[in-house]
């Protein structure tokens, strides 16, 4: 990117609080975003060309709504974890192994998009996100679901299609307002009693 365009982002980031640098093919984010973004509260980075996020990410504070889907992000800060006002993550569509265990920070957090990535096991500072209502974990690697599930207590909907999975833990039925798990193309062979498992929404 040419500094000009460079400029031209610097200058958004000071003067608005909605961010849309989709498709932009950005290989790294402008370091104005960190030391004049603390006042951004959406930030939209759509089909990028982004392989790691700079370690002073956490500096956006007011931070509500974060699309990182389709770059090729290896793996995200810790400093994620300091997005206390983070309400919907998306990053679905990238190269992730793990994610980090800061995540068990972000209190506000409602959606979680982490689609299409290489996880091999479930995350599990993930259990503690009272406020989770949808986690979105199509695409990966995960052979199993942990009992500690239970903990994600605002879950209603949970999506786990296309893993490795061979059965899903009792403790689904512990998460008082679930109403949707969808898990085609997995190898589950056993289903545990589930309170809606004869309503539409178990797929």
């Amino acid at each position: 990117m040419v500094y000009s365009q460079v400029k031209d982002l610097v200058k958004e980031t000071r003067n608005h609080t909605r961010l849309y640098w989709n498709y932009l093919r950005l290989q790294s984010l402008p370091q104005g975003l960190t030391e004049n973004g603390s006042h951004v509260e959406q930030l939209h980075l759509k089909c990028n060309l982004l392989t790691k996020l700079p370690e002073k990410f956490g500096c956006l504070t007011h931070l509500t709504h974060c699309f990182l889907n389709s770059n090729s992000l290896e793996s995200l800060p810790d400093s994620l974890g300091d997005l206390k006002s983070l309400k919907i993550l998306d990053v679905a569509n990238n190269n992730l192994t793990s994610l980090p265990v800061t995540l068990a920070k972000l209190s506000s957090l409602r959606s979680l998009v982490v689609v299409h990535n290489n996880l091999k096991s479930f995350p599990l500072e993930l259990c503690g996100l009272k406020s989770l209502s949808i986690l979105m974990l199509s695409g990966n690697y995960i052979t199993s679901l942990p009992e500690a599930v239970k903990g994600l207590t605002g879950l209603q909907g949970l999506y786990i299609d296309h893993n490795l999975l061979k059965e899903l833990p009792r403790s689904l039925a512990f998460l008082p307002i679930l109403t949707r798990v969808s898990c085609c193309c997995n190898n589950i062979a056993y289903l545990p009693a589930l309170p809606f498992a004869s309503k539409p929404t178990l797929v």
